[in-house]
């Protein structure tokens, strides 16, 4: 037992004392270190680092790399470390690292792992005998870097109400919207071009808005490959999309039933039977504008407005008894204001049934309005003083 036990001891000797050649000095020890030149990057933009590697062994390297290891990151173009690394020098390189393409964005700090990988040469280990002249063989090196994503414009934010910028980012895309609704909605009205603001009453909407954008699937992958340009030019078009289109909606409005003071009898009577902005039925109201005494139908705008009409008179074209009870019925039921009557009677006109005449025009004191309708400017701060019932049409054989 004691010869083998001393043979087995003799035989792993040389081992033992390589081992401990190796660490004392091993073949190649490498020190990597990760330093980023700023506190953080924004989701789109790149952020630079410097890495410094230290050879502290006698081996010399050569074929370094280093690269990202898979994840949330990637080094951009190359590190351009040096081709080779004698014993006990150093060298350094700067280089980029970015958001792998579609990655989603959360804002907060990330351990980046690196990996530096290279080829050593080394002489073998002092007491070693039976090994060969030059050890040589491929190793690498880990290392990590704290990168933190920061909400675009967080330097910016900093000085605003909340003071952050997650809260800035998150109302970024809401807050163009919300001032080209003001800027159009202004304009539509016709208050002329102002500066629109975004006030305290906002914020609330703004922020349940940005939250529910955010929130889609849809809206937020889209937001996060937007640049900061098209998403601020497409939240804008967005919000200045509905008061255009109520603003389209008026203009048709109007073209199709708004009074004019040109008005030939045909378009009047269209728009004084069938127009929902006219009340049915209409009074005969007289009233003052400054010193100026007016009187005339009241009939309104569409949107609002006020307007001056006249009465017609509606006569039947064939004098036939039956035609002239039916034509007399029609004219009685349209006056009560049911709608069926009214685009009946109309039909009828088109058909060159009936025929139209004013009975009652707008006054200006004792004169006698030129046109059916009296509208626009003319009638600002008119006060009516007295009303009668006055049908908007009346029979006559």
């Amino acid at each position: 037992m004691r010869t083998r036990a001393l043979a087995r001891f003799l035989f792993l000797l040389p081992l033992l004392a390589a081992g401990a050649a190796f660490a004392e000095d091993p073949p190649a020890l490498v020190e990597l270190s990760l330093v980023p030149e700023t506190d953080g990057m924004e989701p789109k933009a790149r952020v630079a680092l410097y890495a410094f590697v230290t050879n502290k062994s006698s081996a010399e390297l050569s074929a370094l790399s280093l690269n990202a290891l898979p994840g949330r990151f990637e080094v951009v173009g190359e590190t351009r470390l040096a081709s080779s690394l004698a014993p006990f020098e150093s060298t350094n390189t700067r280089f980029r690292l970015q958001l792998r393409p579609g990655e989603e964005v959360h804002f907060g700090k990330y351990q980046v792992p690196l990996v530096l990988r290279y080829h050593w040469k080394a002489p073998p280990p002092k007491h070693q005998a039976g090994t060969p002249a030059v050890l040589e063989g491929n190793s690498a090196q880990q290392a990590a870097v704290t990168v933190e994503v920061q909400a675009p414009y967080s330097a910016v934010a900093s000085g605003l109400p909340g003071g952050t910028g997650p809260l800035f980012w998150l109302l970024l895309p809401v807050i163009p919207a919300f001032l080209a609704f003001q800027l159009v909605q202004g304009l539509r009205k016709r208050q002329g071009p102002q500066i629109p603001t975004f006030s305290a009453d906002n914020v609330l909407p703004a922020f349940f808005i940005a939250i529910l954008v955010n929130t889609l699937p849809f809206w937020s992958s889209t937001l996060a490959e937007l640049s900061t340009g098209w998403l601020l030019a497409g939240s804008a078009m967005l919000g200045a999309l509905w008061p255009l289109c109520l603003w389209i909606r008026d203009e048709v409005r109007w073209r199709r039933w708004g009074f004019r003071d040109q008005d030939e009898a045909l378009s009047y009577f269209r728009k004084a039977l069938l127009s929902r902005w006219v009340s049915r039925p209409p009074v005969w109201a007289t009233g003052k504008m400054g010193d100026a005494q007016w009187e005339g139908l009241i009939l309104g705008q569409p949107g609002g407005g006020l307007v001056l009409g006249s009465q017609l008179q509606v006569s039947p074209v064939n004098q036939d008894p039956t035609e002239r009870k039916r034509i007399e019925n029609l004219v009685s039921k349209a006056n009560l204001g049911k709608r069926r009557d009214r685009r009946q009677l109309v039909r009828e006109l088109d058909a060159k049934n009936i025929t139209l005449t004013p009975s009652l025009v707008p006054k200006l004191g004792t004169a006698q309005s030129k046109s059916l309708a009296v509208t626009g400017a003319v009638l600002q701060g008119f006060t009516m003083e007295s009303v009668a019932r006055e049908p908007l049409l009346v029979y006559r054989q």
